[in-house]
Parts: C-alpha cells; structure tokens; sequence
C-alpha cells in the first residue's frame, strides 16, 4: 500500500536540508498566512489586551495574537536599501483659504527630511530531530507562530531601536528627537490625556497609544478606557512588552509613519548552531530588512521612563 504524499510550501522544502545535517539551503521567503501578518485596524478578528501570547480559537485550529505594532503601520517598497522620509509641515497649505489672484501655496508635504538606510531584525527558534522528521506537523507549527515572532522582534526595534552598526532608529530611540510628555499629572489616564493634547498641539490628532504593560493595568478603570481594552480615549491602544515601566508614546502612527521593507521575511534553517548536532535539535531563524520613517516627529509624544 502506498503511504500518502506529504507536500509542504516552497520556502519550508528549502530549509529542510540545512535542518536535517545537510549543507545550509538557500534561504527561502516565508509565506505566512494573511492572518498572521496583517490585521484590520479598527476591528481587528479578535482583540487580547491582557497581551496574552497566543489563544488557539475552538473549532478553527488557527490562533490569534495581539496586535503589534506593525499591524497598524503602512508598509512601503525600499529602493536601494534606503528609505527617503519627506517632511510633514502643517501650515495655511493644509485647509486654508485660497483667493484666485493669490499665488499658490507649496504642498505640505516636503521631500527634504531624513535618509534611513535598511537594518535587519531577526529571531529564531529551535526545533527537535523528531519534529524536523515530521514535515508536515512542523509546518503548521511554523506558519502559525513564526509570523508573531517576526513581528513581535520588528516591533522591539521599531520601538526601541537597535545598536548594530546600521542601526534602526526607533521611535523611542533620542536620535528620532520624538518630543518628550512636558505635563505635569501623575496618574496614568491624565498623563496619556496630557500626551493626546501635546501631540494634537502639533497640528495633527493622534490615533494611536503604545504603551507599557504597567501603564496598561492603570487604565482599565478609567471611563476612557474601552471594554476590549483595544482603545483609550478613542485612540487604538497597544500594549508592547517592548516598553517597560511607564514608557508610553503617542502619536499619528497609521498616518504619519511608515514601514520600509527591503524584500520579504528571508527564512534559513541549520543543524550547525551551537551544540544542536550533539543535542538533536535544529535552528530556524526568521529575518526582514526594515527602516522606520516619520514624517513629523513634532506629532508624536514619548515617555521615556
């Protein structure tokens, strides 16, 4: 009797040499479900504001996460490895008055700002001889978790940075000279109220809240704070343990900055790290080449500590 054939995706058929003690495979662009790398913004499939990791819905065999910061974020096309970020200037060419015998005004938007070359984020994981052997189970299990993992790694860098050699400056990072919260309240709700207002000072309203896990638990009883926990005041609200303490940042994020991507998600699979010959396990890493670009930094707002 003939055993049924197995067929697996392109990008895991290439890693399976490199995980099997074979030479490294040429490196493969993940295909990752749709639900694992986009998420509707205003009505996400199902919101988890306890930042729980994964909850395997009953009956349909996928999971759902949290959003990420990359959910809410646009994505666009590098070219050459650098991103060009135009400025943002709000000024009378946004909505003014405009009499016929008076000279044009220039656009707002200011192809003159910053260059931020490409950076690479990567995360791996290990994985056992005898899942390896089981192609098919180990693909379910990568196409279900590595697309949050790769997300949640691009998410830390967005936020925070990192220090390589190119580095990827974040939105907290001090090289983005994002404005700093100057008010002066002293519990949560009404220090985020006061950011809304400092970064709506700038011209532009904010739509999103990114904000520490601490932050987040003080807010659940405010009357501003929405049932699902997926909005504050409104604004979508985030809750990253990229950030820690009070850290929180706020800002026009789903209109006024950007992901570049350079490629796609490039995935590689080796039996030669560490010790995984010797201890039966194999290495799968994940990576993507990204830049942050912001248009107008004066819109956002940041705590810091």
């Amino acid at each position: 009797m003939t055993a049924p054939v197995r067929t697996v995706s392109p990008w895991l058929a290439a890693l399976l040499p490199g995980l099997r003690g074979g030479p490294l495979a040429a490196p493969a662009v993940a295909d990752f479900p749709p639900e694992l790398v986009a998420a509707i913004v205003t009505t996400p499939a199902q919101k988890y504001a306890t930042g729980t990791a994964a909850t395997l819905q009953a009956g349909t065999g996928r999971a759902t996460f949290r959003r990420t910061l990359p959910d809410v974020m646009p994505s666009i096309v590098m070219s050459g490895g650098v991103l060009e970020v135009p400025n943002m200037v709000v000024g009378p060419a946004i909505g003014g008055p405009h009499p016929e015998t008076v000279a044009k005004q220039e656009a707002a938007l200011l192809f003159a700002g910053a260059s931020r070359p490409a950076g690479t984020v990567a995360t791996w994981v290990g994985v056992s001889d005898e899942l390896v052997e089981d192609a098919a189970g180990l693909e379910s299990w990568l196409s279900t978790f590595l697309g949050f993992l790769v997300k949640s790694a691009e998410e830390r860098v967005l936020l925070l940075g990192n220090g390589v050699a190119t580095p990827i400056v974040g939105f907290m990072d001090p090289a983005l000279n994002v404005p700093v919260h100057s008010g002066g309240a002293t519990t949560q709700p009404k220090i985020l109220i006061e950011m809304i207002a400092q970064a709506a000072a700038s011209g532009m309203v904010p739509d999103t809240i990114v904000a520490a896990p601490g932050v987040w638990a003080e807010l659940v009883t405010d009357s501003l704070f929405s049932g699902d926990g997926s909005t504050f005041g409104g604004l979508d609200l985030i809750m990253s343990p990229a950030l820690v303490g009070t850290q929180c940042l706020v800002g026009p994020v789903q209109s006024l900055s950007v992901i570049g991507r350079e490629g796609g998600t490039i995935v590689e699979g080796t039996q030669s790290h560490a010790l995984d010959f010797t201890h039966n396990r194999s290495a799968i890493r994940a990576a993507s080449r990204l830049a942050l670009g912001v248009l107008m930094t004066s819109a956002f707002v940041k705590k810091a500590v």
